[in-house]
């Protein structure tokens, strides 16, 4: 990493910045930023933050987890003659009323139900069937339709009552973990079962690295930004070109995930309106251009090129090219550049 030493010279610090001292030619490249952070915010400390992290060391019982759930898919059932326990699967017919008047919408013949996989909508049912035995009818009271059902709002919250007859009890059969089970569910990747689990292991620990990442990172940013005075407010055409962007994304996925907008912004930006969210995002680009002047962090040409595809592949571009007509030369600098900070402040934290 390029360092700057303090009393520089004026001179000395602007020939550095032309690049005339790289002998290759190797110029820092220009990047432009719409507005001077400076103007905005006043940013605190940001090196030298202390964190608290878990452990996330992988274990061999975090393996065996993973191949209690893998198993699990490939469950079998097998027809038993006793009452139905937590964990079986039913065979169940019912009609259901409200107010005394029969809804189809919850009705169904020979429906198939594993016990306590919470599964289905109203809470209580599938308890509700625990005790009983095959060719037994029971009428089943003091269950709601849940407040927030939308398919029928008319329904939301009432009492619900159910009449169910079970036609069969099945009790769960978990397939033995060989390298026979394990050749199928990879259809042949994987051959034996010590292949697999060094496989599985690496997965979880590289699941494991992005979780130890994030958490640490979570963490800094929530500190340098309580270390952050907003000292004007933000320009309304700022937050309006960033809220519309927002805006953009949210009307397009919510459809497809069946969500609110409301439940969109807080499952996806963690607040509740779009204006928010924008005003978040101009809070952190802010801080980051401070970090990155007050650094001087740069991009030369030869950096540039060395880690352009590196930079298209973080952010998951197919391409180089795709990448680049996204965010023009001038962006992906800023991209370079906001990984340079990035790496600052991750590097300089204090793990506790």
């Amino acid at each position: 990493m390029r360092k700057f030493f303090k009393g520089v010279s004026a001179m000395m610090a602007m020939t550095l910045a032309m690049g005339l001292f790289t002998g290759c030619g190797d110029k820092v490249m220009n990047v432009t930023y719409d507005y001077n952070a400076d103007e905005y915010v006043k940013v605190g400390e940001y090196k030298g933050i202390e964190v608290e992290l878990d452990d996330y060391t992988v274990t061999e019982k975090d393996l065996q987890n993973v191949i209690d759930q893998i198993v699990e898919k490939y469950v079998n059932y097998k027809v038993v003659d006793r009452p139905v326990q937590d964990g079986d699967m039913v065979v169940v017919s019912f009609d259901s009323y409200i107010s005394g008047s029969k809804v189809e919408g919850f009705s169904s013949k020979d429906y198939k139900l594993v016990i306590g996989s919470g599964e289905f909508l109203i809470d209580g049912f599938e308890e509700a069937m625990i005790g009983l035995s095959a060719g037994e009818k029971r009428a089943i009271t003091g269950l709601h339709v849940p407040e927030n059902f939308k398919t029928e709002e008319k329904y939301a919250g009432r009492a619900i009552t159910f009449n169910i007859e079970i036609s069969g009890v099945y009790e769960p059969v978990l397939p033995a973990y060989d390298d026979e089970l394990v050749a199928k569910i990879t259809e042949g990747e994987f051959t034996t079962v010590d292949a697999y689990n060094q496989e599985l292991m690496s997965m979880l620990e590289e699941n494991a690295q992005t979780n130890y990442y994030n958490d640490k990172y979570n963490q800094i940013l929530d500190k340098i930004i309580s270390n952050t005075e907003v000292i004007k407010e933000f320009p309304e055409e700022y937050i309006s070109s960033k809220s519309a962007s927002i805006q953009e994304e949210v009307d397009k996925y919510k459809i497809l995930y069946e969500m609110t907008d409301s439940e969109y912004m807080m499952k996806y930006y963690g607040v509740e309106t779009v204006e928010e969210a924008a005003r978040n995002q101009i809070l952190l680009e802010f801080i980051f251009e401070e970090i990155i002047k007050n650094e001087n962090l740069t991009v030369t040409q030869s950096y540039y090129k060395e880690h352009l595809q590196e930079t298209a592949d973080a952010r998951q571009y197919s391409s180089v090219e795709k990448f680049v007509n996204a965010f023009t030369e001038n962006g992906v600098v800023k991209c370079m550049l906001l990984d340079k900070a990035t790496d600052l402040i991750m590097d300089s934290a204090v793990e506790k």
